[in-house]
């Protein structure tokens, strides 16, 4: 398979995600500033996993950029991510309902920390298939990865940990691989 098809299937289950997300997203039935107030927890829950699926976005669209090779294992491991990541809508939905529930926001954490090891999953098929692609990829994967887990511990003390904590811990994300940043830096000279 071509990565650019990967890339466009990826691409377009991310948009979906995105759309669905924004669609439990009910109207407003006071239309004043307090019925926005009213709904500020839907859409602090909605910018939240709106932005991590966005800076998972930017940083797939990175990391495959940087690799010339898509085999099975890639295939499956991308499927795998956008599995998790099809599960945000209805736990953030659930968040949304439940903001100051101890279980909506730590099924949050889960969810992000099940969609961090896919993501490990996906970086290893790709250097496996990459070999040269692994001194690219730097080690920020595991720092989120331990990061998430403190974030799941807090949430037994302050729910709303849960969904802020993974929001902080994909601010991390913001900027992509530094490392293949200065590789297309080079190309391009």
């Amino acid at each position: 398979m071509s990565k650019s098809r990967l890339e466009a299937f990826t691409d377009a289950v991310i948009a979906i995600i995105m759309t669905v997300l924004v669609l439990e997203l009910g109207p407003l039935t006071d239309l004043s500033w307090h019925g926005l107030w009213h709904i500020r927890t839907e859409f602090l829950s909605y910018i939240f996993s709106f932005f991590i699926l966005a800076v998972t976005w930017n940083n797939h669209h990175h990391m495959l950029q940087a690799a010339k090779k898509i085999d099975g294992s890639v295939l499956w491991a991308n499927m795998n991510l956008l599995f998790w990541l099809s599960l945000f809508p209805f736990v953030t939905a659930t968040v949304d309902k439940n903001w100051y529930s101890h279980f909506a926001e730590t099924l949050y954490v889960i969810l992000y920390l099940l969609y961090n090891v896919a993501w490990n999953i996906l970086r290893m098929t790709l250097t496996h298939a990459n070999p040269k692609l692994g001194r690219f990829l730097g080690y920020k994967d595991v720092y989120t990865f331990f990061g998430v887990l403190v974030v799941m511990f807090l949430t037994f003390f302050w729910a709303q940990a849960g969904i802020i904590g993974c929001f902080v811990a994909t601010l991390f994300w913001i900027i992509p691989y530094r490392d293949i940043e200065r590789l297309f830096a080079k190309s391009d000279n």
